[in-house]
């Protein structure tokens, strides 16, 4: 590394030392061509940890995950692809995490500016864990990755920082070796420290070994040293003889050297051509960069349109190139796109639609020039969960009435204003069709009737769609039909219209299941209100993988959030907030407004249980700053849980409970204003409130709620004398029972904690009842002493002894003599 002795050192040093918690982050930056890449790749030789290389790439796209691909794929020894389809990212980064936690690994991120979103939101993610870590991030002067090293920051990660400055000019001679004197001399005036440009200049030099300034080999003109930095490189790539200028373009295109895969885009032996590449200075296959980024794009600007579209289209068909790889080599075909080549492109973007739509957006846009309907279905739906309805409601309008396409249009565009907070707009756009109904728009119509204030359940709607089009059809209608009815307080005929609805759906495989993906969502909702938990998790994992697997991902955020209930009350509450950060999470990226407040109030019922009042203040400021929903149902519970959780903060917030129309969760909303007005010192219309609400949820058959009451209802009745203790221990040891069959542990802890405090409270006051006597006959039944035995130990009579055995049992409230020992054990 010549003139680079000082930072050389400087680097080994940091990357020598320990991985930590929180980070260790190390900066390198420095101007194009400055030589960071050469610096790291030499510093990292020397080191024996294992080193996780990134590099990121703007011709390659903003693809789901390229930067970070290989480092997962490292990490996880998986292909990154099936990953996706099978896990949620959120997943993946916690195997991540789990595994760098073993690994005394080192993550270098080259060409950090140039990162994808999505890759730049995990290595943020990566930072902000608690694994011990140390990250590299080399990246171009006044190019910094901000978001990377705002959360180093954040994260109280230690933070070094090594700039990359120019050589001194002894050591820009040094790399000019081979030349004459002037030209050297030349060369040292010109590159201004820049080895890049000393190289590339040393080559154009070399072959002019006649010349004597710099116009003879290049004609520079005026600009920024950036421009003449390509402008020279340039120059060099275009003084290549023809079959090297080939191969070089085709290094380009791949970005790496690969002699086969080379050989296969070129046609022909690309053996030589490497050699005189490498002379050349503009390959370098023993650095982690094969082609400076300053060579690739002046490659790129040098070749003409049709010998790039040819190598794109020669590489997209390439043994070995995934999907996403062969789509961003056709996107960038552009006039040349041809129709069969739109068609695998429109393939492989329905599936990346799910993980990244920005890039399906730019592929699309690709293709403008050509007349395709599904082209523009598959770019507004990319718009739409982009969050961009505007941008996508031109392309789908020309599409309304469209033969063959006119169904799918509107359900589409239906669907973006409903999950917008559009409900009525969504509706009319579907009301107003009068050509064939498709599966897709019936369910869209059904769904957003459903959520419509002033609509009927559209019952011959799931008719229609149950008896024209079979499973899984006839399941989700099931399911539609049973949101529907929940909503409005049927709950009998609720539970028996779902009956067998998750084990129907369970059995239906994946590629059916993509096309109900908003009536299965609804049946992971049903699955929480009818208390059938175990099998609402099965397959609301279930569904976010399909939903991943197929781009399905506006529906992701009703799913995460539905899951997050269904696993709060399943107590797996660590994995309940992860899955409503990633409901608030997509809920944004995708402008599904409703289901932030939904999610806000699953992660304080979380908090609740997790009987921690700073978390629960902290959650309950995110309820209160979260948009209101739209929707009747959401919006009330939504209301009712921030009054809650501000009255246990005690700082009380106006609240009027709302019970009409009922829909499944009234019983929580009384719940919910009885414990405002506990707080509030109502204790009267507390318990009014918490018996009201018991009634109905027994009524309801729903036990979770009738059971989580009967808990709320005996701490306020329990002081009230004897008969309400022994109420309080019944409706207890009722909630425990219920608890422990719906699987539902942290409540079922809260129920057994109450109930063996009220009873130790009960016994102790019994035992204070006991007179002298009553108390040494207690004793030595403790001991087990029969009633003879009792009578020979106090010179008493049987008769007598009996008596008082009778009297200690009854005051003890206890039915057999065998429980005498625990009552005393608390004395």
């Amino acid at each position: 590394m010549i003139g680079r002795h000082e930072e050389r050192i400087f680097l080994l040093g940091q990357l020598h030392a320990a991985p930590s918690v929180p980070p260790r982050i190390i900066l390198v930056d420095g101007p194009m061509g400055s030589g960071k890449t050469a610096l790291v790749t030499s510093a990292l030789a020397e080191i024996e940890r294992p080193v996780l290389l990134a590099r990121a790439d703007r011709f390659a796209g903003a693809s789901p995950l390229a930067s970070a691909r290989p480092v997962i794929e490292s990490l996880l020894d998986a292909d990154l692809q099936q990953m996706i389809e099978e896990h949620s990212l959120r997943g993946i980064l916690r195997e991540c995490i789990t595994v760098l936690r073993e690994r005394d690994a080192i993550i270098t991120i080259d060409d950090a500016q140039w990162l994808d979103p999505m890759s730049s939101q995990f290595f943020a993610d990566l930072i902000s864990g608690t694994a011990p870590l140390t990250v590299l991030l080399a990246y171009r002067q006044a190019m910094a990755p901000v978001r990377l090293i705002d959360t180093a920051r954040s994260a109280g990660a230690s933070i070094e920082h090594l700039s990359v400055g120019p050589l001194a000019d002894p050591d820009i001679a040094t790399l000019s070796a081979g030349v004459s004197t002037e030209q050297r001399r030349i060369i040292v005036e010109t590159a201004d420290g820049n080895p890049l440009f000393a190289r590339t200049l040393r080559a154009a030099f070399l072959r002019h070994p006649d010349a004597t300034t710099l116009d003879e080999v290049l004609p520079l003109g005026r600009g920024p040293r950036s421009e003449l930095l390509r402008s020279v490189v340039s120059a060099d790539v275009r003084a290549l003889p023809a079959c090297a200028r080939r191969t070089l373009e085709a290094v380009a295109v791949l970005g790496a050297i690969d002699p086969a895969r080379l050989a296969a885009l070129t046609g022909g032996d690309v053996a030589e051509d490497l050699v005189l590449l490498r002379r050349h200075g503009l390959i370098d296959d023993e650095s982690s960069e094969a082609i400076h980024p300053v060579v690739r794009s002046s490659t790129y600007q040098s070749a003409t349109e049709d010998d790039l579209a040819d190598l794109h289209r020669r590489a997209a068909a390439l043994a070995g190139t995934t999907p996403l790889e062969s789509a961003e080599h056709l996107s960038r075909l552009r006039s040349h796109l041809t129709d069969d080549d739109l068609s695998v492109l429109l393939d492989t973007a329905e599936h990346a639609l799910g993980t990244d739509p920005a890039s399906v957006e730019r592929w699309l846009r690709a293709s403008l020039h050509l007349r395709e309907p599904r082209r523009d279905l598959l770019l507004a739906r990319a718009l739409a969960l982009s969050g961009r309805v505007d941008e996508a409601a031109p392309l789908l309008e020309p599409l309304l009435d469209l033969p063959g396409h006119g169904a799918e249009a509107r359900a589409l565009l239906a669907h973006a204003l409903r999950m917008s907070g559009q409900p009525d707009e969504a509706h009319e756009v579907l009301s107003s069709y009068a050509g064939p109904r498709i599966p897709a728009l019936l369910l869209e119509l059904a769904a957003t009737s459903s959520l419509t204030d002033g609509h009927d359940p559209a019952d011959p709607l799931l008719i229609e769609l149950s008896a024209a089009h079979g499973e899984p059809y006839a399941s989700a209608s099931a399911a539609l039909r049973t949101i529907a009815l929940l909503n409005t307080g049927n709950i009998g005929a609720a539970r028996r219209e779902f009956d067998g609805v998750l084990a129907a759906m369970l059995a239906r495989p994946a590629e059916e299941l993509r096309e109900v993906m908003d009536a299965a969502a609804c049946a992971v909702w049903c699955a929480y209100m009818l208390d059938e938990l175990p099998q609402g998790i099965e397959f609301g994992e279930r569904m976010l993988r399909i939903a991943r697997r197929f781009g399905r991902m506006s529906v992701q955020p009703l799913l995460y959030c539905a899951l997050a209930f269904c696993l709060t009350q399943a107590g797996r509450l660590e994995d309940a907030d992860a899955a409503a950060d990633l409901a608030v999470e997509t809920a944004e990226r995708y402008r599904v407004p409703d289901i932030v407040a939904m999610a806000r109030v699953a992660q304080a019922l979380s908090a609740f249980l997790q009987q921690d009042m700073e978390l629960l203040r902290e959650r309950r400021d995110a309820l209160q700053a979260s948009p209101l929903p739209a929707v009747r149902w959401w919006r009330r519970t939504a209301q009712s849980a921030l009054a809650r959780t501000s009255a246990m903060l005690g700082e009380p917030i106006p609240h009027v409970l709302v019970t009409d129309p009922p829909d499944v969760t009234t019983p929580l909303r009384y719940a919910d204003a009885a414990t405002v007005a506990l707080f509030e010192g109502d204790t009267e219309t507390a318990r009014r409130y918490y018996e009201e609400g018991r009634q109905l949820a027994l009524d309801y058959g729903v036990a979770s709620q009738s059971a989580l009451l009967g808990v709320l209802l005996s701490g306020v009745i329990a002081g009230d004398g004897p008969a309400s203790a022994a109420r309080a221990i019944d409706l207890l040891e009722e909630a425990r029972d219920s608890f422990e069959r719906l699987g539902m542990p942290c409540h079922l802890s809260m129920a057994v904690g109450n109930l063996q405090r009220l009873r130790a409270s009960a016994t102790g006051e019994a035992l204070n009842a006991l007179t002298p006597r009553e108390t040494e006959v207690a004793d030595l039944l403790a001991d087990g002493k029969t009633n003879q035995e009792i009578a020979d130990a106090l010179v008493i009579s049987r008769r007598t002894a009996e008596e008082h055995v009778g009297n200690v049992l009854r005051k003890l409230g206890l039915s057999s003599r065998h429980g005498v020992l625990s009552a005393l054990r608390g004395r």
